[in-house]
């Protein structure tokens, strides 16, 4: 037969009781139900508790924008314009607004080429997005902001024309003004392409305030 455990106890239970009441509790490491109220759980042989002893969870879906993820065991959150994302060592995370959001003017294009975040973007006549560089003259006037979502060949991708954009790989040094660099980047020290374009200027080492400006071509 199988193992039968069960402990004895002790308790008080009358108003002055001067002796302790004795009585047997059952010792469970599967729940039978409402017929196991007020057993004792037990560690079962992995050292866990046995599912049954736990409140019931309800299934989690992981969705963006509505959209089950196509990946549902891993939660990422990563922080984009005016949003702050902080996690302590006990699994917490705070989500809060650096600033207020509503001067934040951002479009949604199509990617004509992969396009990581953080990457300024120009819109070629074809419709869709690519990747800016100072080098390329054609650019100077197609420039439409700075991406804040990665995307692939195909692929929506969220483009951000004015207001803050937050992000922990910035470096920028704080007042000075950020431009446009080669093969999309954010510099702070121009580089030798055929025009300057000024992107906006940067509110802390991690912060860039996207303000752009008009391009300057090079003789």
């Amino acid at each position: 037969m199988a193992t039968i455990w069960s402990i004895i106890l002790n308790r008080k239970d009358q108003l002055l009781q001067a002796f302790w009441t004795e009585w047997r509790a059952a010792v469970v490491t599967q729940s039978s139900g409402p017929s196991s109220a007020g057993s004792i759980p037990m560690l079962d042989a992995s050292g866990q508790l046995d599912p049954s002893l736990l409140p019931p969870i309800q299934s989690i879906s992981l969705r963006t924008n509505g959209v089950p993820n196509t990946t549902q065991d891993v939660l990422d959150i990563q922080q984009g314009a005016n949003i702050t994302v902080t996690s302590d060592a006990v699994g917490g995370v705070l989500i809060s607004a650096s600033s207020s959001v509503s001067n934040i003017v951002k479009v949604t294009l199509t990617a004509g080429q992969n396009v990581n975040a953080y990457q300024v973007v120009a819109v070629h006549s074809d419709g869709l997005a690519y990747i800016a560089s100072a080098a390329t003259l054609a650019d100077a006037d197609r420039i439409v902001g700075v991406a804040i979502t990665s995307a692939l060949t195909g692929n929506p991708i969220d483009v951000q024309q004015v207001g803050t954009i937050n992000n922990l790989g910035f470096s920028f040094t704080p007042g000075a003004t950020v431009y446009l660099g080669l093969t999309g980047a954010l510099v702070q020290t121009p580089n030798a392409g055929v025009f300057e374009l000024p992107m906006g200027v940067a509110t802390s080492a991690s912060q860039l305030e996207v303000q752009m400006g008009l391009p300057i071509i090079f003789a």
